[in-house]
């Protein structure tokens, strides 16, 4: 009798053992997601600034385009099987690195996409998991491609002439509340007004700026 429950004891003490090495042991899918999320990131940000840098000098580079295009839909597919398996990354627990790229990651995606994911964003950005700013700059694109006045002042757009064209001239896209929206943005971290957001950027800031009409 004694035998037996000594038995049994050991069975437990080893289903136990290995039960706790299975959840303190790391996740290989998840290293793996989170490992190319954040080479993705860097790969993102390299492409994006040789972009940038062709249109400050009025150059076009299609294959350059496309190839930032390709990089941005396999981004994607690894952040929403990230999302879809563990949710919106905490920094504390999966780092900063992983909590930028899945932002910058969704944040040039399409707004369906954004709009998703954007509440599990705010959810860990009121609780300091992730960034206020990056969840201000989300709802903004949210707002905006909705054609809609954006809570913070952190979007612009180009303007258009007479014919319907795109011009080289931005300005800052209309704002719901122009009186609270630099306190908006304080809470938010932000240190600096849309108005001297907008002159570092050297674009148009109008307070009574209205939505433009669509074409």
């Amino acid at each position: 009798m004694k035998l037996d429950v000594l038995r049994i004891y050991f069975q437990l003490v080893v289903i136990l053992f290995f039960a706790s090495c299975a959840q303190i042991g790391p996740d290989k899918e998840y290293l793996k997601l989170k490992q190319e999320i954040e080479k993705g990131l860097d790969e993102e940000q390299a492409i994006r600034k040789r972009v940038h840098e062709n249109m400050l000098r009025d150059t076009f580079d299609l294959d350059l385009n496309n190839k930032m295009g390709v990089i941005d839909s396999l981004n994607l597919i690894k952040a929403k099987a990230f999302l879809t398996a563990y949710g919106y990354p905490s920094i504390s627990k999966d780092g900063k690195k992983l909590s930028d790229g899945i932002f910058n990651i969704l944040q040039h995606n399409d707004v369906a996409t954004m709009e998703k994911y954007i509440g599990q964003l705010k959810e860990k950005a009121l609780k300091g998991e992730a960034s206020k700013k990056q969840y201000a700059l989300m709802q903004d694109r949210i707002l905006v491609e909705n054609n809609l006045k954006q809570l913070y002042g952190t979007q612009s757009a180009p303007r258009k002439n007479a014919n319907g064209f795109i011009t080289n001239q931005y300005y800052v896209w209309p704002i719901q509340d122009v009186k609270k929206v630099d306190s908006l943005r304080k809470e938010m971290g932000f240190k600096k007004t849309v108005e001297e957001y907008a002159n570092d950027l050297d674009i148009e800031y109008n307070k009574d700026e209205s939505i433009p009409l669509k074409n």
